[in-house]
């Protein structure tokens, strides 16, 4: 089951521009990692939560994001307060416990929320198929290369599909490996990985010739479902990463 999925709506975010999301996006979780301060990468964190609760995201969805990130700070945190060692390492003293490895550790936590959530802002609110077609269109991706990978996110489902009929039908007669370790392998690469690559190698040959047929190749002018322009939310989004970001540089440099 997945953490992170697309999640349907109408909101402000939902409609931005993917590419200047994305990027926007980016730009802050570059000022992030640059900043030493323990509060800006809180602040962005909450931000995050607001932009996220703002699209209409679940609290459900939120909470178990939330749940996997808490237990992964505390390893971190409890790692670096353990072994953390302030003046270099010494091979004496393995366990430290010092106050700087806490600090340290609840930093990187930080950190890792606040860029974790902004990934999640982009994800809960952004169709992939949307962000492709937006990358053709404004940042001219060769149609050849979105198309692909266009095929590449509708052959997930089927894969999973796949799967799943496979397992069911080892369930409905039984079948079972019989044996050690070896045996279990080799059942797993005949009657499931086997059957998956076949089915891949059928699927990808005709989305080629799928693809072959519509000519997708430079200098066609196409035409698109949905047109991808850049309104004044996104120049906001983008003015405002371009801001924290050049602060983050600043202040990284001079203090």
């Amino acid at each position: 089951m997945r953490i992170i999925n697309f999640i349907e709506g109408d909101s402000y975010l939902h409609r931005m521009n993917p590419v200047f999301k994305a990027i926007s996006l980016f730009f802050v979780m570059l000022s992030v990692i640059l900043s030493d301060f323990w509060l800006y990468p809180l602040l962005i964190f909450f931000l995050a939560i607001i932009l996220i609760f703002s699209a209409g995201v679940s609290f459900v969805a939120v909470r178990k994001l939330i749940k996997w990130l808490f237990i992964f700070m505390v390893a971190i945190v409890i790692l670096n307060y353990l072994f953390y060692q302030p003046g270099g390492f010494k091979p004496q003293r393995v366990i430290v416990c010092s106050p700087e490895g806490l600090i340290r550790g609840l930093l990187i936590g930080l950190r890792i929320f606040a860029v974790v959530f902004l990934s999640a802002v982009f994800v809960f609110t952004t169709d992939p198929t949307d962000f492709v077609n937006a990358m053709m269109q404004n940042l001219h991706l060769s149609p050849r290369v979105g198309f692909s990978i266009l095929v590449a996110l509708r052959s997930i489902p089927l894969f999973e599909l796949d799967l799943e009929r496979i397992r069911a039908a080892h369930r409905v007669r039984q079948f079972k490996p019989a044996g050690g370790l070896m045996s279990r392998l080799k059942f797993s690469a005949l009657s499931v990985a086997l059957p998956l690559f076949v089915l891949a190698i059928i699927r990808a040959e005709r989305a080629a010739i799928a693809m072959a047929s519509r000519g997708l190749r430079r200098g066609i002018q196409r035409t698109y479902l949905r047109r991808w322009r850049v309104r004044l939310i996104d120049w906001i989004f983008f003015a405002v990463s371009v801001i924290l970001l050049t602060l983050s540089i600043f202040v990284a440099i001079h203090f």
